[in-house]
């Protein structure tokens, strides 16, 4: 990948007065994000473009490595009425970057970004599937696996109730309460937890340990009970 320099002039030779050293060290700050933190080209050139913008806006007698906490707002505050919020929010976040790096360079030995402050930006309500769209998912046929069908019935109830997301997957069968919740009849596998509700037999079952021959073949046979600790398991204890 390669980025462009903010600098005519390469960094061996750059001009030791303030706006070259500011645009050296941009551009060292760049390579590092491109060849050690292995950002996208996108990402670098958009670092470097909002570095550039806000150095031209810096006294030009000082530096990135003397700049103050005052002279860097002040710069970003003069941009308020020409950018929007998101754009001064990314030039921020540039920066405070820059100033992470150097600081981790031992450029520098105090960061000034710290309490650097813009226009909060808008949060935008996130946007719905339309009916169509969750019929499609909601059609799709569970196969054999039983983390499929629980994943649909997850999507059934999820798209039904209106419940949050962190609702739905916090969901506990033992904290429902049948009586207080008005249900006449449900289905249970096991004893019931408790004394006010009436229960009646309706079958039995065993329960199996199972494993497809794939797997025993890439990973044992267990032969005690001690060895299920070293399998994949998936346990039901419904």
């Amino acid at each position: 990948m390669t980025v462009k320099s903010s600098s005519n002039s390469a960094v061996g030779a750059a001009s030791t007065d303030a706006p070259s050293k500011n645009l050296q060290l941009i551009d060292e700050f760049i390579a590092y994000l491109a060849h050690v933190r292995g950002y996208s080209l996108a990402t670098c050139e958009s670092y470097q473009l909002q570095l550039a913008a806000l150095a031209a806006l810096l006294p030009s007698d000082a530096d990135w490595c003397s700049y103050n906490a005052e002279q860097l707002q002040s710069a970003l505050s003069s941009q308020r009425h020409q950018l929007k919020p998101r754009s001064l929010a990314l030039r921020r976040a540039a920066v405070r970057a820059l100033y992470r790096y150097l600081l981790q360079q031992n450029v520098i030995t105090v960061n000034p970004t710290h309490s650097l402050k813009t226009a909060k930006t808008g949060r935008t309500l996130p946007k719905n599937i339309d009916v169509d769209a969750a019929t499609a998912l909601l059609d799709v046929e569970p196969s054999d696996d039983v983390l499929q069908y629980r994943d649909h019935a997850i999507v059934e109830l999820f798209y039904s109730s209106g419940l949050r997301l962190a609702e739905l997957v916090g969901l506990d069968l033992a904290d429902v309460d049948l009586a207080a919740e008005g249900i006449d009849v449900a289905f249970r596998l096991g004893r019931t937890e408790t004394q006010s509700l009436k229960a009646r037999k309706l079958g039995s079952f065993r329960s199996i340990l199972v494993a497809s021959p794939d797997y025993l073949a890439r990973r044992g046979e267990p032969k005690v009970p001690a060895d299920l600790s070293a399998q994949d398991c998936i346990i039901d204890t419904t």
